[in-house]
């Protein structure tokens, strides 16, 4: 607000090329505002304000054409540096939204139906992204299905799990499955839940815990900046997994 006002008085005092650049520079901190604001009431009058604030830039450039030099970016400057780490939000085609601790899950509503996956007892507002089929799962029938199931008493996390436990099977995955290894082992011997404390939700202890609604958080660094991945893996508290249809 104050960039604001001093690029106001700027202009009325004759000084064109200083009020836009003012200008400019106020606008770049109301984006960087309404990036960082939850609250949607509070992001409408920002949009406002940023909107004027532009507004007020644009004209001066057009009538002030030879005043006006254009403005110098200072690629260090906190707006500029929030902007890229922005810009790496994008993955894949989706948007990982940078790590807050309070925010509530809300994830793939903005997704296309296409990539999505309806369970018919699941209520209209939630959705799981469905990966294409290959077409060797295609020719085999292949389905998702509910894995309780099939894996009635399958647990979200047993701390006795041991490296010894985890098996490679015909998927080429033995980087991940390693990993996973090296992860329980860590954790059996030293307590570290390595691999463990990234996924939300948590108890009192720093374990995950079972979403009640089915939604998860895992929190990983991406691009420079820790973000939130979203996960359903639950429908009306039933998992669903692939399996072939003859199952």
């Amino acid at each position: 607000q104050t960039t604001g006002t001093r690029a106001t008085k700027l202009e009325l005092a004759g000084s064109y090329d200083a009020a836009f650049s003012a200008y400019v520079s106020a606008a770049q901190t109301y984006l960087f505002l309404i990036r960082h604001t939850s609250d949607g009431e509070t992001k409408q009058k920002l949009r406002a304000v940023s909107s004027r604030l532009v507004e007020r830039a644009e004209r001066i450039k057009q009538a002030r054409k030879t005043e006006v030099r254009p403005v110098q970016r200072d690629v260090l400057a906190l707006e500029e540096q929030d902007a890229v780490l922005e810009k790496g939000s994008l993955v894949g085609g989706l948007r990982l939204a940078r790590w807050k601790v309070d925010e509530r899950f809300t994830p793939y509503d903005s997704l296309p139906s296409s990539l999505c996956f309806r369970d018919s007892l699941t209520r209209p507002s939630r959705r799981l992204p469905q990966p294409p089929l290959s077409p060797a799962q295609q020719s085999q029938g292949c389905t998702y299905r509910r894995s309780t199931d099939i894996l009635p008493q399958a647990k979200l996390l047993d701390e006795r799990t041991r490296g010894q436990d985890i098996v490679q099977d015909n998927v080429s995955d033995c980087s991940v499955v390693a990993a996973l290894i090296v992860a329980a082992e860590h954790h059996a011997k030293f307590g570290s839940k390595l691999a463990l404390s990234c996924l939300y939700p948590q108890s009192a202890s720093g374990l995950p815990v079972e979403s009640p609604d089915g939604m998860y958080r895992v929190r990983l660094l991406v691009n420079g900046v820790w973000r939130s991945v979203s996960l359903h893996t639950v429908f009306d508290g039933v998992a669903l997994t692939l399996l072939p249809a003859d199952t």
